[in-house]
């Protein structure tokens, strides 16, 4: 599918469906706003999880003892913290490095 938005859109389509795939609790969440991996076309319709939710669930499309990292919030707010789980942190450093480069003008050329 032809996406406006070029491979990013296709990207995150992708994305959304294995999201929507693999963790229930996000699945459940796009089906109560009407949302699914077959009615979402447009990657801006991809529903956004509040961040109140991650004190309150386990988000994730892996299995949770597979997890190697995790990001607490501070729970400065409410005094509950919210938990990001990874399996690995190899995507997180390569958007880190590149945009580090792009901010420096490293390897622009």
């Amino acid at each position: 599918m032809q996406n406006r938005d070029g491979d990013f859109g296709e990207l995150a389509l992708a994305v959304f469906r294995h999201q929507f795939e693999q963790c229930a609790p996000y699945r459940r969440y796009a089906q109560q706003l009407g949302r699914s991996a077959e009615s979402v076309s447009y990657w801006r319709d991809v529903p956004a999880v509040p961040t109140d939710v991650f004190r309150e669930l386990d988000l994730a499309s892996f299995p949770l003892d597979e997890a190697t990292s995790a990001f607490h919030t501070s729970g400065t707010r409410d005094g509950r913290p919210g938990t990001h789980v990874f399996r690995d942190l190899d995507l997180y450093d390569l958007a880190i490095s590149l945009t580090f480069a792009k901010a420096m003008g490293i390897g622009s050329e």
